[in-house]
This record gives C-alpha cells, sequence and structure tokens, in this order.
C-alpha cells in the first residue's frame, strides 16, 4: 500500500502529489521529500531512501522527480516499478507544462485531471502485475497433479485415478481460493515398486471369475503441506451462519456472571451507578506509620525545618511510595513538591506527622482528581439528543490486559441506564477475538431479558478476521445511525507501542472515525498518551499497591473512568480518591 506518490522537477516544483493516508499530513510529505532531495544532493541518486516510518522508491530522470512512499515495514512490491512506469507518461504530459508552472505556479485543472487519470491507470497495472489469482499458481515442482495420478497405471491404484478423475476442471470452481483437492498427489516411489509382490507369482493377471475380495481400503494419509479438500475445508469452516445461530440460540445460565454483592444502585432518576472502590487493605489507621516513626526523633523543641532534617524522612517515605508500585519518577516529583512545601515551616514534633500526611494527601488528591469530567452517561445523552448520533467509544491497551472483558463490563452498565449498544468487533488480528465477543453479547441479551429491559437493543457488528479495523468502525457507526444505537463500543486488537503496523491501524482508525472518548485499558502498569480516559483493570489483585493509579494519572493527565475489579459484569467500579490516598499511607 503506498502512502502518496508525487511528481516534481528538478527546481522542486511539484506537478502532481496523491496522497493515501489519512493519517499523513501535506507537511509530513514535505518533510520526506525535502529529505530525500537533500540526501541526493550530498550523495547522489538513490533509488530507495529511508525516512521515519517510509521508504521512498525515486526515479530521477531530468527534469522530473518521481518519487513513491510506503510504510518501512509493509512494502508495496509494485512500488519500484510504479515511478519507472510513470516516467514516460509524465514526459509525455508534462513536456509542455514545465515552463506552464514555473511561471504561474499552478497546474492546469484539465492537465491535472489526465495526470489522475494516467496515475490511476498505471497504478492498477502495476497491482495487477504482482497480485496473480491463487487458484493460477502450479503445483510444487511444476508437476501436474491431474496428470501425474493418471499415468500411474500400476494395478490396485484405481482409488488413486478415481479421486484425479473426479477433480473439477479448470471452469469449476475450487474451494477456498482455488486449492485442489486431495487426490492428486503421485504415490511414492517404493511403495509403487512393492505393489503386487505380496501376491503369489507377482503378476498382474487375475482370475475374472473370481471376484475381488471387498475389503476396506487404507485410509490416506494427510500430510500438512499438502491440498485440502473441500469437505475437509467445510468441516475447518466456523463462519457458518448456522453455526452463529447455534451459538447466539444458546441459552446456558448467566446466574453466576452477576455478583449481586457488587451491584451498584440506582438513583431517584432511574440512573443505575456502580458501586466506588472500597478500601483494598484495612481503613488508615491514624498511628504513625512505621516509615515516619523516625521523624518524631529529630525535633524535641520547635523550630523551622530544614532540607537536611527532611532528608532521612523523604528517603524513608520514597521506598515506601515505590513500594506501594508508585514509579520511581513520579515518587521523586511528589516528594520534592512535599520537600518545597515543608521547608521553612515552625512546627512542633508533635505535629510533624500530620503536617507531613496532610501536605502528601493534598498532592495525592491533587494528581488523582479529574480534571475533565468522568460523567460519561451525561456526555452521551448530550451527543445522542444534541448531535443525533451515536455515542463511540473505542478501548485500546496492549495486550492480555482485558480490553473485551471490560467492554463487556461498561455494557452491562449501559443496559442498566437503558442505553442500547452496539459492540464493533475490529480486534481482526486476534484469533477468538470475534467469537469471544458473541459470547459476551449472548449472555448480556440473555440478562437484559432477565431485567425485563426488553426495549433495550445490544448488537455485535463484526466482518470476520483479516479486514481493515477503521472500515469496520465507520460501517458499525453507520449502521448504529441507521438502527437506532445510541452508543459504539469499538474493541481493538492488542497492541504494543513499537508495533508499528498496529499503531499505524489504531491512528487511522481514530482518525477516520473521530471517536468521542478514547479509553485506555491498562494493568496499572503502563505509560499511555494522547488518550481521554484510563481504565485500570485487575485491581481486586494488587491488594494496598494502588501506587500505579497514581503515576498513571500524573503521567497522562486523564482521569480514571472505572477499575475493573473482578470477571462478572458488576465487577466495575468507580474510584474513590480518599481511599486509594489512605491506602498508599497506610503502613
Amino acid at each position: 500500500m503506498l502512502d502518496f506518490f508525487t511528481i516534481l522537477t528538478m527546481h522542486g516544483l511539484v506537478l502532481y502529489d496523491r496522497s493515501f493516508s489519512p493519517v499523513l499530513s501535506s507537511s509530513a510529505r514535505r518533510d520526506a521529500v525535502n529529505a530525500l532531495l537533500a540526501h541526493q544532493l550530498l550523495v547522489g541518486p538513490t533509488d530507495t531512501f529511508t525516512v521515519g516510518a517510509m521508504t521512498l522508491r525515486a526515479r530521477t530522470a531530468p527534469p522530473l522527480v518521481l518519487i513513491a512512499a510506503y510504510p518501512k515495514a509493509v512494502e508495496a512490491r509494485y512500488a519500484p516499478a510504479l515511478p519507472v512506469a510513470m516516467d514516460k507518461v509524465a514526459r509525455s504530459l508534462c513536456a509542455d507544462l514545465i515552463n506552464e508552472v514555473a511561471v504561474a505556479w499552478t497546474v492546469p485543472v484539465d492537465r491535472a485531471r489526465e495526470l489522475e487519470s494516467a496515475f490511476m491507470r498505471e497504478l492498477d497495472k502495476a497491482e495487477n502485475a504482482v497480485t496473480k489469482p491463487v487458484g493460477s499458481r502450479k503445483p510444487l515442482g511444476g508437476v501436474n497433479r491431474s496428470a501425474s495420478a493418471a499415468s500411474v497405471g500400476d494395478q490396485g491404484e484405481s482409488d488413486v485415478s478415481a479421486a484425479s478423475d473426479a477433480s473439477p476442471g479448470p471452469g469449476a470452481p475450487r474451494p477456498l481460493g482455488g486449492v485442489s483437492p486431495v487426490g492428486g498427489r503421485r504415490m511414492p516411489v517404493q511403495r509403487r515398486k512393492n505393489r503386487g509382490r505380496n501376491a503369489p507369482g507377482g503378476g498382474d493377471e487375475s482370475d475374472p471369475a473370481t471376484p475381488p475380495l471387498a475389503r476396506k481400503g487404507k485410509a490416506a494419509r494427510k500430510w500438512d503441506d499438502s491440498s485440502i479438500s473441500a469437505e475437509d475445508a467445510q468441516s475447518l469452516d466456523y463462519s457458518s451462519s448456522s453455526l452463529n445461530l447455534a451459538a447466539d440460540a444458546r441459552t446456558d445460565s448467566v446466574e453466576h456472571l452477576v455478583d449481586q454483592a457488587s451491584l451498584g444502585r440506582t438513583n431517584r432518576d432511574g440512573s443505575y451507578v456502580p458501586q466506588e472502590l472500597g478500601n483494598p487493605s484495612a481503613t488508615a489507621s491514624s498511628k504513625l506509620p512505621a516509615f515516619l516513626t523516625s521523624v518524631q526523633n529529630l525535633f524535641s523543641t520547635s523550630r523551622a525545618l530544614t532540607r537536611a532534617d527532611l532528608e532521612p524522612v523523604l528517603a524513608k517515605m520514597e521506598n515506601h511510595l515505590i513500594g506501594k508500585n508508585v514509579a520511581a519518577e513520579v515518587t521523586r516529583d511528589l516528594l520534592e513538591s512535599v520537600a518545597v512545601a515543608l521547608e521553612g515551616k515552625r512546627i512542633g514534633w508533635t505535629s510533624i506527622y500530620q503536617h507531613i500526611r496532610q501536605a502528601l494527601e493534598d498532592r495525592l488528591q491533587r494528581i488523582l482528581l479529574p480534571s475533565a469530567g468522568t460523567d460519561l452517561l451525561r456526555d452521551l445523552q448530550d451527543v445522542v439528543r444534541g448531535e443525533h448520533r451515536p455515542y463511540v467509544m473505542v478501548m485500546c491497551g496492549v495486550n492480555g490486559v482485558g480490553k473485551s472483558t471490560n467492554l463487556a463490563k461498561i455494557t452491562f452498565w449501559l443496559l442498566q441506564n437503558r442505553v442500547s449498544v452496539l459492540i464493533a468487533a475490529c480486534d481482526t488480528f486476534r484469533s477468538g477475538a470475534v467469537e469471544q465477543l458473541r459470547t459476551h453479547v449472548r449472555n448480556l441479551r440473555a440478562l437484559v431479558e432477565q431485567l425485563g429491559h426488553d426495549d433495550v437493543k445490544i448488537e455485535l457488528f463484526e466482518r470476520g478476521y483479516g479486514k481493515d479495523a477503521a472500515g469496520i468502525a465507520k460501517e458499525a457507526t453507520n449502521y448504529a445511525k441507521a438502527n437506532g444505537f445510541q452508543t459504539v463500543l469499538v474493541d481493538t486488537a492488542g497492541r504494543m507501542q513499537d508495533n508499528e503496523p498496529l499503531m499505524r491501524s489504531l491512528a487511522k482508525l481514530t482518525a477516520l472515525n473521530r471517536p468521542d472518548k478514547i479509553v485506555f485499558v491498562g494493568e496499572a502498569l503502563a505509560d499511555p498518551r494522547d488518550i481521554d480516559a484510563l481504565l485500570l483493570t485487575k485491581f481486586d489483585l494488587i491488594a494496598d499497591k494502588v501506587g500505579a493509579a497514581v503515576s498513571m494519572t500524573y503521567i497522562t493527565r486523564r482521569p480514571i473512568l472505572f477499575v475493573g475489579t473482578g470477571q462478572t459484569y458488576t465487577d466495575l467500579k468507580r474510584i474513590n480518591v480518599q481511599v486509594v490516598v489512605d491506602a498508599l499511607l497506610a503502613a
């Protein structure tokens, strides 16, 4: 796939420029071309040049320079040939255009259209030249399987030849894109030589009056690298609508998916509110924590605090916070602000702990309290009523943190609030991702029926695997708008920040669909950026080591929307800032 294609003169006048990437700005394209031209001025003409995440294929043939750019990680096989193919066409179209552009600095509209149509023709030719139908490929080694099977000719091989004769002709449809049926594979040479040696006389003649013994033939071995038959393809096809309908029709017990003790409350206006996060440890005691006991002996009289007085306490406090899973960099910044606030204050030794705790609490609350609103339900209703379109929320994060599971928890919360939900299965990379969401939708639909919310809709929008996630999300949004869904929850593939193809796919998804909220789902052990909110999972497994909540909000400057505390649909809680602060300061 191309990022862009450009035709320009040796003097830098752009005659034609076509971009194929929605996330690539004109300035980024200009910088890439300038870097290539600067490199050619210093080193000389070059066919291939890499800048950032792009590879540029250039054809320098004065007075024109033709450049095709594509992602470095995903090479377009036709990219090297495209500038060469366009060279001749561009010369015929731009022979008299160069002087016109040099004077007017604009390309006439009719000439621009000619360049556009010529480029699209050459692009189609280049793509067709490197793209061959799967069914047109020859078997391994160039052997005609049908011919080789028919030429065996040994007695007792009628089963092989019959299978070969029954194979479909060139015009017949082939299963799975043209793979050949089993039966055309030649038998091993040694096996053919041994045929007939076990019979008396070893001859090929047999008594025509004696009927052959009816015995079951040996099943053919299925090799891993052999073609598969239509029957094999059908047995391996789990995408049939009948199977999906049968799976959707199952009504297994779903009571175990709702923890009654974790259910939230219903307000007077009928809205359902999840529980607040309880203290993961015992309630913070007013007793002086162990890491601050030594501070009592520092002062026997009232005097102003100095940095030297605070250093021993700050060192122990740093170890304590890091032990609570607060990042080291965040801990140092936090304690530095506490030291600046306390330095020079005149306090008595009996109030040292209270002053340190109060200063630390103030800074922790300042970090954890959201600077932006976290009332997701109100934001959703504003969009639905004011803009008459569905509210779109994208769930992203690294692999294995529980994006799909927590997406189902948010769906349950929305269904409790009578909000219709369309789940878009945009994780087209991980095997089983669509089936996992299908199971969640089936369970949630059963729960909605038990709750008596028959007017609330929940559906799954999916297009299978290997498709463009951005396109699926766009289709899902249009489908939701046409069918009256109030929100679209987009499930994406897990990805690390150094996985360039998947990160480009996520950037394309957000640029094309412009979601209302991007939620980063993390295990409280990540460094996310450019997001709208956080959802921390597995919060029930960390006891009082809640420091990651501080680290992530400090780094991202984004609020924590929810925390996940279990495996049921009700294990989604709102964060309580005071509870987190008490857990951090507890001994």
